[in-house]
């Protein structure tokens, strides 16, 4: 009976030592297939991402630009804002002029009334 143990026991063992082998042997096979995979599309890669980079770059330039458009803009808008408000002034100033005259045109016109009133009377 000391041999059937002898014999079920190491053959046990060997199995498990060749599973062992063959799937180390399995996962080092995939690695270096994985590995050549990559370096098969290395410079692919780095094409890619100099690609990316040239556009990251234009991208920004271009916010630079924009941004000191946008600033120049808001110049404008400042000083525009500033003359309308002149403006603004202006017409009120005039439109209170105005309203001056229009009293002191009705002031005129009573009082040319009252002379042309005083002339048929005195006739």
């Amino acid at each position: 009976m000391h041999w059937l143990t002898t014999l079920l026991g190491g053959g046990a063992l060997g199995g498990i030592i060749t599973a062992a082998l063959g799937y180390l042997s399995k996962v080092n096979d995939n690695q270096s297939h994985n590995e050549k995979v990559y370096a098969d599309h290395t410079d692919e890669l780095f094409e890619r991402i100099d690609h990316l980079t040239d556009e990251r770059d234009k991208s920004n330039r271009q916010v630079v630009k924009l941004q000191a458009k946008i600033e120049t803009q808001n110049r404008t808008i400042s000083s525009l804002k500033a003359k309308v408000d002149r403006q603004n002034e202006v017409i009120d100033k005039l439109t209170q002029q105005i309203g001056e005259l229009s009293e002191h045109i009705k002031s005129l016109s009573k009082l040319e009334q009252e002379e042309i009133k005083s002339n048929e009377n005195s006739k």
